[in-house]
């Protein structure tokens, strides 16, 4: 059960760091643009 905890826990960090940064690139050239 652990062990499933732990890689459900990392792929949801690798979920949400793969949505974040694309998200903070498209925020700063929106902000680069202005």
């Amino acid at each position: 059960i652990a062990i499933n905890l732990h890689a459900s826990l990392s792929y949801m960090l690798a979920a949400l760091g793969v949505n974040v940064i694309p998200s903070m690139k498209t925020i700063y050239t929106i902000f680069g643009t202005l």
